[in-house]
């Protein structure tokens, strides 16, 4: 039986001016694109065949990227079910004139194996799962289990219209399905947008999490993002996207996910305005986020050069 190790794969991009933020980093859209381009290489891989994401969890940028560096993408196999590939995606950004790397993000991702009419099928290949990814696919289980229940979750009271689009050919992966990946990019400049209103200025991604797919979003179909300020700290806010598809047979709740946003000044984070009461459940999360966070910079936290290995280590 294979083990997480045996299926890592390595992707490096460069950074150029196109991929960067109003900060003149890297754009977060593109960091969460890329990295579901590494994830689904492992996950199709296990499968031998097309995959979808159910998940994506614990994604937090721990440093940004600037132009002309390498972005180097590390995913593997934690953890194989049934049907369900958990995957992990470590991001390190390169400056190939030091010839160092630094850790920059983190990622994990959970993919189910589907047939070419997107039927959900058995997985070919398992693997010998760690204790981290299966605590991962144990809490990502839970999480989804009124999935079927959510599609019908319609209502966007609260929430305020931010974009709309139509599916189409360039747009999908397999089964006739939009990519998560382009998702993802699209989930981004959404939350970019409402951060943007609000701050009054510049403002990067900080994290993204709890993004459940609740139904696939096909060719011709128009999907609509809503959003809503949840909650504001000093410097940074989280907002809440919701995601809605429409067909001539009705409306189907499709995603629902949180983001994190730092407003940003010209010497770094700066405070934003506040924002009376918020979501009550928010400081919550952030304190779930800390935790996380402190992880995976224990899991990132070895070597930095080029040439000498980038080994995982939980903390005891």
């Amino acid at each position: 039986m294979l083990r997480p190790e045996d299926t890592e794969v390595e992707f490096v991009r460069i950074v150029r001016s196109a991929h960067l933020n109003a900060y003149g980093t890297l754009y977060g859209g593109w960091m969460m694109r890329w990295i579901v381009d590494a994830a689904s290489s492992v996950a199709m891989n296990l499968a031998r065949g097309p995959v979808v994401v159910g998940y994506v969890d614990d994604l937090h940028f721990l440093s940004p990227i600037h132009p002309g560096e390498l972005v180097v993408y590390k995913a593997r196999a934690e953890y194989t079910s049934k049907r369900t590939v958990a995957v992990s995606v470590e991001v390190w950004g390169e400056d190939p004139e030091k010839g160092i790397r630094n850790p920059s993000t983190f990622a994990m991702l959970a993919y189910v194996s589907i047939d070419r009419d997107g039927r959900p099928r058995d997985l070919p290949i398992r693997i010998e799962g760690s204790e981290f990814g299966r605590k991962f696919y144990e809490e990502v289980k839970e999480r989804v289990s009124d999935r079927h229940e959510r599609v019908n979750y319609v209502d966007v009271n609260g929430y305020e219209p931010v974009l709309s689009t139509i599916v189409r050919e360039e747009h999908l992966i397999n089964a006739n399905i939009m990519y998560a990946g382009y998702l993802l990019y699209l989930l981004d400049e959404v939350g970019s947008i409402t951060a943007l209103r609000y701050a009054k200025g510049p403002a990067v991604t900080a994290c993204l999490d709890r993004l459940a797919f609740y139904a696939p979003m096909h060719k011709g179909e128009l999907v609509r993002f809503y959003s809503k300020v949840t909650k504001v700290w000093n410097t940074s806010m989280e907002i809440s996207i919701k995601t809605l598809v429409e067909n001539p047979s009705g409306v189907r709740h499709t995603t629902t996910s949180y983001m994190v946003f730092v407003g940003m000044g010209e010497r770094g984070p700066r405070r934003l305005p506040p924002m009376e009461g918020g979501d009550p459940l928010a400081d919550r999360r952030r304190e779930e986020r800390m935790k996380i966070l402190r992880r995976i910079r224990w899991r990132m936290s070895g070597t930095t050069t080029v040439l000498e290995s980038h080994g995982s280590r939980e903390p005891k």
